[in-house]
């Protein structure tokens, strides 16, 4: 027989898959050699059809690129020894409405900004170590370089 316990922890089980469904930022659509996200603590490699989430570190390593779809139809591709960071993602497919941030960290990123900077363009911010940069719905190039 179920204890009250069990009757308690299955909505709870419930409540947290259906918040993680929700919170995803993408999809990857392409990679190739070593590609990683970096999520809470722990490297994931990542293929086609993999989910990125706010937070996500995406790295791509040496001969390797990343190409990432959001779900507002912003396109990312991070060419090899990149690494960025999905530091805010919100999206509602009905009005359109949400916003981002993006840190550029090392490597070369290029982007098609997607609905949510067409809806409001402040609302799209994409940071490198030394300067953030404000989209105004467009496509653009973005390269880091290392610290020597």
């Amino acid at each position: 027989m179920p204890r009250p316990a069990h009757y308690l922890a299955l909505p709870l089980l419930l409540l947290a898959l259906s918040a993680q469904a929700q919170e995803w930022a993408g999809t990857v659509k392409s990679a190739s050699g070593e590609t990683y996200a970096e999520r809470n603590g722990q490297r994931i490699a990542l293929k086609a059809g993999d989910r990125v989430f706010p937070g996500d570190k995406l790295i791509s390593g040496k001969d390797s690129q990343i190409g990432v779809t959001l779900r507002d139809d912003t396109l990312i591709s991070a060419s090899a020894n990149s690494q960025l960071s999905i530091r805010e993602f919100s999206f509602n497919p009905a009005t359109h409405e949400g916003g981002m941030a993006i840190s550029i960290l090392r490597g070369v990123t290029a982007m098609v900004s997607g609905l949510v900077a067409k809806a409001n363009p402040q609302a799209m911010r994409v940071n490198t170590p030394t300067t953030t940069i404000g989209i105004r719905g467009t496509e653009f190039v973005v390269e880091v370089e290392a610290d020597e």
